[in-house]
């Protein structure tokens, strides 16, 4: 879904902190609705290998064209060790530009900092990025879709998510490699491997001027932008696998000794799984453009990205299986009669698998499994979010392939809804102890979604749903 405010930096974070977690969620895939982030990126350190892809496919040295160059790396900083990449460090870059088949002749700045003073860095640019207004209809609308509990304290949790255990990233804007100067040489490493890449498209596909992936774009256009991250992502890190298969490279991804539950650890489960969506599903897609047709076809990617989310979770439907435009405006009126409008976007195939499957409460969800197969034939959604007295609502509608896809979804869903909110009224419609209404309106090879405060009198909507035909 929502894509919060684009880092004013336009910085690809990594974050250290969780890789136990992906780990044990990353293996289990070998074989838009990201309300908080209008594109504040959140990477993680030495992803696993989730697939073994071996580096067969792209040309030796010599028929590389052009031939790869090292760049030079400028060293600068505030630590008072020496600032030097190492020696297989220096490797790393070679390979990875031979690997990926692209170089640059513009050098990167290699920048050491302090680990604090990076954390003080991210967290300034951080505060700055999002207004407590926005903090706070995120959290309401989290809430209100069961991802977290009313209490949950939106702000201090990314707060403490963006303090904890950063390891470094590439800056677009800058073009800095910022690494930590009192990290090991393979935290540094690792790092290399995954942001080079960052810094290798930047500069052959300039995403900001030729995909206009920036932040104006972005607080307009989240699912967009949420696609090209998933790009971007997925091609790191595929490069990275590719790097850690080279065995002279002696790449170990190695596990932190975490002395204390990390931040992500404890976390409602949506967190983990939106968060983890670029590198999981972005690298399945970019692997499977590049077994059909090495990077030549990744490189297609950033002219012809993909069209919606569906078409990376199931990349053999790039890019002939286009999105139907879905409009609202046939029911905003009765809405806007009694709340505020807040954002419209598009409800993709992955929120609706997260609605069902990733709400806070464990009694709330149904299986991830039933839930992909539920999402499965997604045609195209979107969702508005308003304030009604005070109080979020939201209003969907999807558009499905099929009748059967939709009645599948349905049924789905209703369970989801009947485990989180009890039995459903004769009218169909659940209702919770606190007033809060949820309904599905079922029409043919579509679904509208509903749920709102008790302060909205929701009968003359629902009883537009009921009459309305296939609008």
């Amino acid at each position: 879904m929502e894509n919060k405010k684009n880092n004013s930096t336009t910085i690809l974070v990594i974050v250290a902190l969780v890789l136990l977690i992906l780990c044990l969620c990353l293996s289990c895939i070998a074989g838009g609705l990201l309300f908080f982030s209008r594109n504040q990126r959140v990477e993680y350190q030495n992803e696993p290998v989730l697939e073994t892809i071996e580096p067969t496919a792209f040309p030796s040295p010599e028929d590389s064209q052009p031939q790869p160059v090292t760049p030079e790396l400028t060293p600068e900083g505030d630590a008072t060790q020496p600032h030097a990449l190492t020696e297989q460090q220096q490797r790393i870059i070679e390979r990875a530009e031979e690997i990926r088949e692209l170089t640059s002749d513009t050098p990167v700045k290699l920048v050491f900092r302090s680990r604090e003073s990076l954390k003080e860095m991210l967290m300034k640019d951080f505060e700055e990025s999002v207004t407590d207004e926005e903090f706070e209809q995120d959290r309401q609308l989290l809430a209100l879709l069961g991802f977290i509990p009313e209490d949950f304290d939106l702000k201090t949790f990314y707060v403490e998510l963006y303090a904890e255990n950063i390891a470094g990233f590439y800056d677009a804007e800058t073009n800095e490699m910022n690494l930590i100067d009192d990290s090991s040489e393979m935290e540094n490493s690792l790092t290399l491997a995954h942001e080079y890449n960052h810094f290798l498209v930047y500069e052959n596909f300039d995403p900001k001027n030729n995909l206009d992936y920036t932040d104006e774009n972005c607080k307009d256009n989240s699912e967009y932008c949420l696609i090209i991250s998933t790009i971007i992502e997925g091609d790191a890190s595929l490069t990275e696998t590719l790097l850690t298969a080279e065995k002279d490279l002696n790449l170990k991804p190695t596990l932190p000794t975490v002395q204390e539950p990390s931040v992500i650890e404890t976390a409602p489960k949506y967190f983990l799984d939106s968060l983890l969506f670029p590198y999981t599903d972005g690298y399945l897609f970019v692997a499977y453009q590049y077994r059909m047709g090495g990077f030549e076809a990744v490189n297609n990617l950033y002219k012809n990205p993909p069209a919606s989310i569906e078409q990376i979770i199931h990349p053999e439907r790039y890019p002939a299986d286009e999105p139907i435009a879905v409009s609202m405006d046939h029911y905003s009126r009765i809405i806007d009669q009694q709340c505020e409008f807040v954002r419209e976007s598009t409800l993709n195939e992955a929120d609706l698998n997260w609605i069902l499957s990733s709400a806070y409460d464990e009694k709330w969800r149904i299986s991830e499994k039933d839930a992909s197969v539920a999402a499965d034939g997604w045609g195209g959604g979107a969702f508005r979010y308003y304030q009604c007295g005070g109080e979020p609502m939201f209003f969907a509608k999807v558009v499905w392939d099929s009748i059967k896809d939709a009645d599948e979804f349905n049924k789905a869903l209703a369970e989801q809804f009947s485990l989180r909110f009890g039995k459903p009224g004769a009218a169909g419609v659940w209702k919770n102890s606190d007033g809060l209404l949820a309904s599905i309106k079922p029409d043919r090879d579509m679904t509208m979604i509903v749920i709102a405060p008790s302060v909205f009198d929701s009968e003359s909507l629902l009883d537009l749903l009921d009459n309305s035909t296939s609008l």
